[in-house]
């Protein structure tokens, strides 16, 4: 057990805590620390996930410090658990506990997300300058390195970049911490003021998400929360369905311009597969956090406490309208009912829900809770049948042309019912039932004489043009007599999908401009990278065009074979730039300490070797 260990502090990522310590043991290097720590040299100082905490524990105070207490104080976890399962959650907390916490990404799906993590590790000046005072060090943040967060959710100011790297270390047993030299070599993020606010409220939340433990949990009830939330901005149509098209439009230009492209998260308003629709539709998949940050942003909603949602936690009979199952009725099966009330069977104790419909007076009952979609279409016992049943019962007995049985199956009930009645029934009502249906007959006449006479005048005319001809005639046919009219109409046409092309000329000319501007910004990154055509790819987003489109793209393809470097350009420039960094910083360098500078071994090809001799003869003769 190692003898000291330093205090942790409020948000401190635990990676941070491990650097301290490293800097106050005095060891000479960071793979005596890891041994200290976890009894062996190879484990990885990973900033997000940190692993074998359970190993770590034994070693530093077993009482004292708890594995599960880490991960949900130090650790960016939390961010992620309102968005994954439960079963998800304790897999990823026992590989952190007990194993290798490498593939943890990979498993919450942040490698294939297009909202990337930062490079290099964020800092917030004023943070740096309190917990000097306080503490009398600084240390990293973990709500600093989320995804989306810019902005220092205490001081609303905009975080600053350090030089050091994030995850891509090149040596990835090593611990930085933070310090003036930080602070020195910082660049402070340039947030366009229309943009501040939003990612202001991106950091509240992403501080809230990592820090209370009471938020609501699980994607389902995330996503019912939100559903509830369009309910009441109107974003649902009659028949229980999302207006899409309506809320993609209102989300997209909820935000300033450029907002979404800054994040990462702009889509094409037409396409109808995008994360905002699967943050919206069944949990097959979890969006990443900050998607659902920004539906939230965009109802000006903040993170629920899950206390707060029970109100629609429970809904035995679900979310209204519900559906009238009068079959006698013109909106039979359409969800029509917006009064259900709830009560409580006197001998099961189960919910029995009471649906009335104001359109027609019929109401039903039932038991509940609904368990499946299905359920809703259930009836359990009819109170009212209300004016439009009688009419159609009287009207179907009046005809004379139908049995019991199949008047009780078109009204959906069974025959003593049907009997009950029409025992009674006063024959009046029935000549007033045939009357009426003679009156409809004439009208129903009328109308097919008019449809017809519509159609042979205009024998070009499609369905649409037909009915915006003579609406009156056509709603009429469509809700007395939809069989005739359907019959009686034109073949419908098939639309003809117009397939956009791309114009590749323009593709390619703007791809050029792009792949110098991006090949210029390689050119002065600090550590060096290779200039190579994936690279360029990944980081435009447009790798699979260069791969595969290629040929249609005859400028960026001779562009590309102008400014990529080989192994050995890359090689020779990582020398040259060594060379000269040594030298401006008045220090001698040997020929191996320029190739360990330069990343390089012994072995060199000849045109990598001769610019080596060339800058060691260049600094002999500087010395003279």
């Amino acid at each position: 057990m190692v003898s000291f260990f330093p205090p942790i502090y409020h948000d401190e990522l635990f990676y941070s805590v491990l650097a301290r310590f490293h800097q106050r043991s005095g060891n000479e290097s960071c793979k005596q620390t890891l041994i200290e720590l976890f009894n062996k040299s190879t484990t990885s100082a990973i900033s997000d996930f940190t692993g074998e905490i359970g190993e770590l524990c034994k070693n530093i105070d077993q009482d004292r410090y708890k594995p599960i207490e880490i991960i949900k104080k130090n650790t960016l976890l939390p961010y992620y658990l309102p968005f994954i399962t439960k079963e998800q959650e304790d897999k990823i907390k026992l590989q952190m506990i007990q194993g290798n916490s490498v593939a943890i990404s990979v498993a919450l799906g942040l490698a294939a997300s297009k909202i990337k993590e930062t490079n290099f590790f964020r800092f917030c000046i004023s943070c740096f300058v309190n917990e000097k005072e306080i503490y009398g060090e600084p240390y990293w943040h973990r709500t600093h390195q989320l995804p989306g967060v810019i902005i220092c959710p205490k001081h609303k100011e905009t975080l600053s970049i350090s030089h050091i790297p994030y995850r891509n270390k090149q040596n990835k047993h090593r611990f930085f911490t933070l310090d003036e030299t930080s602070i020195k070599n910082g660049k402070k993020i340039s947030v366009p003021t229309q943009f501040f606010d939003h990612y202001a409220f991106i950091a509240e939340q992403s501080y809230r998400l990592l820090n209370e433990e009471e938020l609501l949990s699980g994607i389902k009830n995330m996503q019912n929360f939100l559903f509830e939330k369009l309910i009441r901005k109107g974003y649902l149509t009659p028949s229980k369905r999302l207006k899409m098209k309506e809320l993609v439009s209102s989300f997209l230009r909820s935000f300033p311009h450029g907002f979404l492209d800054d994040i990462n998260s702009n889509f094409i308003e037409l396409n109808n597969d995008t994360w905002f629709h699967k943050v919206l539709r069944k949990p097959r998949v979890a969006c990443h956090p900050v998607r659902y940050l920004l539906v939230f942003n965009f109802l000006e909603e903040v993170m629920p406490k899950s206390l707060l949602i029970n109100h629609f936690k429970f809904q035995p009979f679900g979310i209204g309208p519900w559906p009238c199952l009068n079959k006698a009725s013109l909106h039979y099966k359409e969800l029509k009912i917006t009064n259900c009330v709830i009560t409580s069977d006197s001998k099961t104790k189960q919910p029995v829900g009471t649906f009335i419909c104001d359109y027609c007076d019929f109401i039903y009952s039932r038991r509940g809770p609904d368990r499946v979609e299905q359920d809703k279409y259930k009836i359990g016992r009819v109170k009212n049948f209300g004016n439009v049943w009688l009419n159609k019962l009287y009207e179907l007995d009046a005809l004379g042309e139908h049995s019991t049985l199949h008047i009780s199956s078109v009204l959906g009930v069974d025959s003593n019912t049907v009997k009950k009645y029409l025992r009674n029934k006063d024959n009046k009502v029935k000549n007033e039932v045939i009357e009426r249906r003679e009156i409809q007959n004439r009208a129903g006449e009328m109308h097919k004489e008019n449809f017809l006479a519509l159609r042979n005048e205009n024998p070009k005319f499609s369905r649409t043009q037909l009915r915006r001809a003579n609406p009156s005639t056509y709603m009429w046919l469509y809700r007395n007599e939809k069989n005739w009219l359907f019959r009686n109409l034109p073949s419908p046409k098939k639309p003809h999908k117009s397939i956009e092309k791309v114009n590749w000329v323009k593709r390619d000319e703007d791809y050029s401009v792009l792949i110098i501007k991006e090949a210029i910004n390689m050119l002065f990154e600090d550590p060096l990278i290779r200039i190579s055509k994936s690279r360029i790819g990944i980081r435009l987003d447009i790798r699979t065009n260069l791969e595969t489109k290629i040929n249609k793209l005859p400028c960026c393809k001779s562009l590309l074979k102008d400014i990529t470097e080989t192994v050995e350009d890359f090689q020779i420039r990582r020398v040259r730039f060594h060379a000269t960094r040594l030298r401006q910083e008045n220090l001698l360098y040997t020929r191996s300490s320029l190739l360990r500078a330069s990343g390089l071994k012994s072995q060199l090809t000849n045109s990598v070797n001769a610019v080596v001799i060339d800058e060691l003869t260049y600094l002999k003769n500087e010395d003279v």
